[in-house]
């Protein structure tokens, strides 16, 4: 453990004794606890709950909070090697997919097709499943349905590795599903 976390939590945990109201941790606590496992030198703990409860908590409720918890679960039990720094920060690939997964799902019903090829573009072209996986949960619930066809139909293709951010000069016939892709993005728009 970096001294910067040791000290600060030394902090908390004295902080924790002068206060006989000390508060239970909240999921997000637990969820930093279970991510931040690499000591990377930009892992803030308070920075994270705080991140989590803004992106994450508001969104899961009641209604995912077991998906969120079997998340958590998975993660703690996997040896401290699956994690590592990234960016300074503690990241994780290919663990807890199917947690993962559910979590997408209940968060952003309909997203599970988009997490599916999430891991085949991770596993085929090496993209980061984390840099994907939370596109998907940002899906509008108006569009699932388009998101759903469209990534169903990626799914018959084989996977496209090739960075097509700077436009596509294929033909539209060229391009797996492109009347779905259209209609997501006029979905999106």
């Amino acid at each position: 453990m970096s001294p910067r976390r040791l000290l600060g939590c030394l902090l908390l945990l004295c902080a924790g004794c002068e206060s006989p109201d000390s508060l239970a941790p909240t999921p997000c606590d637990d969820h930093c606890h279970a991510t931040q496992r690499a000591d990377c030198r930009d892992d803030e703990p308070a920075d994270c709950v705080r991140d989590c409860e803004r992106e994450t908590g508001p969104h899961v409720g009641d209604v995912c909070l077991e998906s969120f918890r079997a998340l958590d679960a998975c993660l703690q039990s996997a040896p401290p090697s699956a994690f590592f720094c990234a960016n300074n920060h503690s990241q994780f690939d290919d663990i807890c997919v199917p947690e993962r997964r559910a979590l997408s799902e209940c968060i952003a019903p309909g997203s599970g097709t988009c997490f599916d090829q999430c891991v085949r573009r991770d596993h085929a072209c090496g993209a980061p499943l984390s840099d994907c996986e939370d596109s998907c949960r940002h899906t509008s619930p108006d569009c699932a349905a388009v998101s759903s066809a469209y990534y169903t139909c990626l799914g018959d293709y084989p996977v496209d590795c090739q960075d097509r951010s700077g436009g596509d000069d294929r033909a539209p016939a060229d391009i797996p599903c492109f009347y779905e892709a259209l209609g997501l993005l006029a979905c999106v728009e």
